[in-house]
């Protein structure tokens, strides 16, 4: 709840606010006699028409926390609230000291001794499974009736897959995320040793399975690291990190860096460059199911079809 003093400020904003569009609306405008037909201070209207910002529009000073790190601790916040848990100032406080410790590369890698082969990269591919929306599927015995096409289903379902990458080509198994309520035996069938399948309702990462995939680069990893600690770029949307998991890597000596949230196409290596060679190679393995007349592409067929994708697309040139 605002008090007296921001509701007062607030109050004055909105005039001056009202102030400035008047302002650029006249002719020949005069400062002095806008400040007083709208009752706002005469060197604060002044130093707005001169293009200083609000008080409100400044950043805080003294601030420690990045716009990554903020977004990281709201997120984690929100997603406490909405648990009904009760949350201490102390244990706020102390999860923003620990993501202090996540930002600053260079200083990050010199301070720990970070040696190449333990800076790792994790990246989420989206598919989208079945045919494109737009794509006909002619066969032999349509060919026989007039070239009579069959359009497929437009409704398609989603899936995701997310990828883990040293900065020496080395990768772990990845984490396959499904669009469903709960996991079934059969899709256990198609998928490889050591890699994890996981079900959220968008089929996307989230903080439900945080815990999870942390635990599986844990396992994968752990038998060769060189130095001390692990390094670790990852997006910083808030939801990725929470106490529980923040704590889960102090313990193992794994440093995520957090990187600006909605900026993984500009600094993510894994979303430069694997998600289109992904996306590639799964467009040809729909092709190649689609052109010897099967009916579709489904989530099965994916799963069964994912190493050899993986294969194709996790080379050396690639990452």
């Amino acid at each position: 709840m605002r008090g007296p003093t921001t509701q007062k400020n607030l109050s004055i904003e909105a005039r001056v606010q009202q102030a400035l569009e008047k302002y650029k609306t006249l002719s020949a405008p005069k400062v002095t006699e806008l400040a007083r037909e709208f009752d706002v201070p005469y060197q604060r209207l002044r130093l707005r028409v001169l293009g200083h910002k609000s008080l409100f529009e400044r950043e805080a000073i003294g601030k420690l926390l990045n716009q990554a790190q903020d977004e990281a601790l709201c997120g984690w916040i929100d997603y406490n609230r909405s648990l009904g848990v009760p949350l201490k100032s102390s244990f706020i406080v102390e999860t923003a000291h620990s993501l202090l410790k996540l930002s600053n590369p260079s200083r990050t890698i010199d301070r720990y001794g970070i040696q190449p082969q333990d800076i790792y990269n994790f990246g989420e591919t989206r598919f989208e499974i079945g045919v494109d929306e737009d794509q006909w599927i002619v066969t032999r015995g349509d060919l026989r009736k007039s070239a009579t096409r069959d359009r497929k289903d437009s409704n398609r379902e989603s899936l995701s897959v997310v990828e883990t990458v040293s900065t020496d080509a080395f990768s772990i198994p990845p984490m396959i995320i499904l669009t469903e309520a709960q996991i079934q035996q059969s899709w256990c069938e198609n998928i490889l040793d050591q890699e994890q399948v996981a079900v959220t309702k968008d089929g996307r990462f989230n903080h439900t399975i945080i815990l999870q995939w942390l635990q599986h680069f844990e396992e994968s990893t752990h038998a060769r690291t060189r130095g001390s600690h692990r390094l670790l770029l990852c997006d910083g949307f808030g939801s990725y990190l929470n106490f529980e998991t923040v704590k889960f890597c102090e313990k193992n000596k794994i440093i995520p860096l957090l990187l600006p949230p909605h900026s993984n196409e500009l600094l993510q290596p894994l979303d430069v460059g694997l998600s289109d060679v992904y996306q590639h190679h799964h467009d040809e393995a729909v092709r190649a199911v689609t052109a010897i007349g099967r009916s579709g592409f489904s989530k099965e067929t994916f799963l069964a079809a994912l190493a050899s994708i993986r294969q194709k697309t996790l080379t050396k040139s690639t990452i």
